[in-house]
């Protein structure tokens, strides 16, 4: 990754996208350099969505000169890498168009959600902690897996003028328990019970699109 964003070069305003089949990761990794934008994280895993992908493992990092260095570990439909070229090219031409224009309006999320996803019946939970080692708020969703889970809560963390520092993912079947590292809209930690609230309700208001 130090490699390439070398060779794309310091000054570069386009974004750096890229993609390679990753079987010891599990899956096919998408690798994204870009300035960071609120809008940035929502972008993407809408895309990965209306793309039919699915998001198994995320890494999102923001860089001390705001820059952000996004790993996502995805499967096509089948849950298998994504072999597809033609396909693969549309991916990487869609998530550049985005980048270089953050502003354009966000695809409406997928309403679809597969039968077996549905008899699930995990609640969902949200808690809040704070990380006071780096001065910034953990906060844990654990709920159902589905389709576009990523983007539902994405749209509500930017609803909620919420920044996202980092993200860990992880799925256990039909359950998701997902880690975000955020800030408030002043750079501060969501340490308010109110602003937590807020964040809960956006996220599961969301979740029931």
């Amino acid at each position: 990754h130090a490699e390439k964003i070398h060779q794309h070069g310091a000054n570069n305003i386009a974004p750096l996208v890229l993609f390679r089949h990753s079987p010891q990761r599990g899956g096919s990794e998408l690798f994204i350099y870009t300035r960071e934008n609120p809008r940035t994280f929502v972008h993407i895993t809408s895309i990965l969505e209306q793309m039919g992908l699915t998001i198994v493992d995320a890494r999102i990092l923001l860089s001390f000169d705001n820059y952000t260095l996004d790993t996502y570990i995805v499967l096509d439909e089948s849950g298998t890498e994504l072999k597809d070229k033609f396909r693969e090219n549309e991916l990487i031409k869609r998530i550049n168009s985005a980048l270089l224009h953050p502003d354009k309006d966000l695809p409406k999320p997928l309403q679809h959600m597969p039968r077996q996803t549905k008899a699930f019946t995990i609640q969902t939970d949200i808690q809040f902690w704070s990380d006071e080692k780096f001065a910034r708020t953990a906060m844990q969703v654990i709920t159902k897996d589905r389709p576009g889970l990523l983007s539902r809560i994405a749209r509500a963390l930017l609803q909620c003028n919420i920044q996202l520092l980092n993200a860990k993912i992880a799925t256990f079947g039909e359950r998701a328990e997902d880690i975000f590292y955020i800030l408030d809209s002043n750079n501060e930690p969501v340490s308010s019970e109110e602003k937590q609230q807020e964040i809960r309700a956006a996220i599961r208001a969301n979740l029931d699109l």
